[in-house]
């Protein structure tokens, strides 16, 4: 049996406690047709299995995962859920996903790079192909 979303979110504050929060920018996995994209971090640089039809991005602890096919939404959940299961972390299943794009920053500047991708071309497509973007506050 899997903890309510509450108490998954009460563990990652703890996990943060008395942590300066940063804030961020991260775009949306929404696709057309009411479609979307996978999106998954991992918050470690355990042994990535590469996937076909995936791109990754290094962060600071970690990597990102994205999908490069639009999917019906179920199907895209299947996928978070076989990750969730290869990759624990703290990332959350939401409609949409979000993912940072962005450095984070704080009033007195940049406290962790941009996520980076294995292949350059990559970030750019991730940059315009995903246009919903916000700016959100999470911890370094």
């Amino acid at each position: 049996m899997t903890p309510a979303p509450f108490f998954l979110r009460l563990k990652n504050k703890l996990k943060h406690l008395g942590d300066e929060k940063v804030y961020t920018f991260a775009v949306a996995n929404l696709c057309v047709n009411e479609k979307f994209h996978l999106f998954y971090d991992v918050d470690s640089f355990m042994e990535m299995h590469h996937s076909d039809g995936m791109m990754y991005f290094t962060t600071k602890h970690g990597v990102q995962i994205v999908g490069v096919d639009c999917l019906k939404i179920n199907e895209v959940y299947r996928q978070f859920l076989n990750f969730k299961e290869l990759y624990k972390g703290d990332y959350f299943w939401s409609v949409p996903l979000w993912l940072r794009c962005s450095v984070k920053f704080n009033e007195k500047g940049v406290v962790s790079f941009a996520p980076f991708p294995c292949c350059r071309h990559h970030y750019e497509w991730f940059i315009n192909h995903f246009r919903n973007k916000k700016i959100y506050q999470t911890w370094d």
